[in-house]
């Protein structure tokens, strides 16, 4: 493969082998892999990889930047959206816009494992900028730097 300077608005092509995932666990039980980062697309959108154990998940929350969408590979997710709750298992999607209310919990005794993309890009850098922060710290810096916003607890049926 050659590897070459590019232009800051050039695109390229991007291979990220399944193999060389680098894992993050951002609080015990939810470890994230950044698969695409913004920088290497120009801004336009971020690529991960989540795993959620028994229990965790998200606040019910919504991104006023950011669109997500959700591509559930494994388990089943507990999701909050836009005001009604359903189970999303493997192979389905689930699309939250921006200013669209949105969470998620495994209740299972599973592993739940995702695919999720978010664009435009930035939010990527939040999953390690929480890391060893209080609840307090981490609604605050979540709130103030990347524009989401938690509305409501974590989803718990």
């Amino acid at each position: 493969m050659t590897n070459h300077q590019s232009a800051p608005n050039e695109r390229k092509a991007i291979v990220h082998r399944y193999a060389e995932r680098e894992w993050i666990t951002v609080f015990p039980g939810e470890d994230v892999s950044i698969r695409v980062k913004g920088e290497d697309v120009n801004g336009e959108y971020t690529f991960l990889d989540l795993v959620e154990g028994p229990g965790k998940g998200t606040f019910i929350h919504y991104h006023e930047e950011a669109d997500e969408i959700i591509h559930i590979i494994e388990g089943v997710a507990h999701i909050h959206l836009d005001g009604k709750e359903f189970d999303a298992a493997a192979g389905d999607v689930i699309v939250a816009p921006r200013g669209v209310a949105h969470g998620f919990v495994n209740l299972t005794d599973s592993t739940l494992r995702m695919s999720i993309m978010y664009t435009p890009s930035g939010i990527e850098n939040m999953f390690t900028d929480v890391i060893g922060k209080s609840k307090e710290e981490v609604v605050e810096l979540v709130t103030t730097k990347y524009k989401t916003f938690i509305v409501g607890p974590l989803t718990n049926n």
